[in-house]
């Protein structure tokens, strides 16, 4: 078997790329990107430089699979990055990228925060309509209709990927913040008393996930979710206990006239592709990624 992977560097690739070496079934493992890996030796592995966005030179092999994973990742709140940057990586690079690398079979990782607005007040499974809001949502979600314009959808896979955490993340979402801002001695908000809900699931999940669909007969659209939900303030204790701190003088909890709200989201698709998976418990990601 013949696999290609893009995005081999980052958070969930670098994770995704080391358990396609530890594969004895895959013959050969193409890294396509703008960088080889330094820190192999192994035969299977080999490189075909190629940049999204400027690249024009076709690969000349035929994959059986390829997991796009590269794009431009979600703002920060400090992140100054032109939105033409998001549709130049996620849209038109993605368009680049299968006009140039021929496979049997592509898997594109997206990400659930192409519900948007739609994923509030309910359990959202694969059938709610996507409504991004932000450039990044929104250009997420167009990667996605690029695909689906360039495969019969027996050969493409979109795995949209809910709230990851663990050992590796440089994002600012609440639990690396959380961490980041506790290790450093500072309070952390929490708006209203923190009971509203979020799913989150460990990157170490994630990356097997995605191997065993990827290289499964999964087809269509599957949330990669863990499909449990963990109050705000739940996570939050679990962290500050991590920590050995005490919530109530680390934790300031804000009031506001409307909480947010909770987003649940449903996993009995992945479920089907991927029997009797055991996900792994927060509190014991959470050490992982605090340790």
């Amino acid at each position: 078997m013949r696999v290609g992977i893009t995005g081999y560097t980052g958070f969930v690739g670098s994770k995704v790329l080391r358990l396609l070496m530890n594969d004895e079934s895959i013959d050969e493992i193409y890294l396509i990107g703008r960088q080889p890996i330094l820190n192999t030796s192994s035969l299977r592995v080999k490189y075909f430089h190629f940049d999204l966005v400027t690249s024009t030179d076709p690969f000349d092999r035929r994959l059986d699979v390829l997991i796009h994973l590269a794009g431009r990742m979600r703002k920060t709140h400090n992140d100054a990055t032109p939105d033409k940057d998001y549709f130049d990586a996620n849209v038109y690079g993605t368009y680049n990228l299968v006009n140039h690398v021929r496979t049997n079979r592509l898997v594109y990782v997206s990400t659930v925060d192409v519900y948007g607005e739609n994923s509030f007040g309910k359990r959202v499974d694969e059938n709610v309509c996507p409504k991004p809001q932000g450039v990044y949502a929104a250009t997420k979600y167009l990667g996605e209709e690029v695909c689906r314009i360039a495969y019969a959808e027996a050969n493409l896979l979109v795995a949209r990927l809910g709230n990851v955490y663990g050992p590796g993340d440089r994002s600012e979402k609440l639990i690396q913040t959380a961490i980041k801002r506790i290790k450093s001695g500072e309070k952390i908000k929490m708006y209203g008393d923190g009971s509203y809900t979020r799913d989150y699931i460990f990157v170490d999940d994630v990356a097997e996930l995605l191997l065993k669909l990827s290289l499964g007969e999964a087809s269509g659209t599957v949330n990669v979710v863990s499909g449990r939900n963990h109050s705000i303030s739940e996570t939050l204790a679990l962290i500050c206990s991590r920590l050995e701190v005490k919530f109530d003088e680390v934790v300031e909890a804000l009031d506001v006239e409307n909480s947010p709200k909770s987003i649940r989201f449903d996993n009995q698709c992945l479920n089907r592709f991927v029997k009797s998976f055991q996900f792994t418990e927060l509190s014991k990601g959470l050490e992982h990624t605090i340790d």
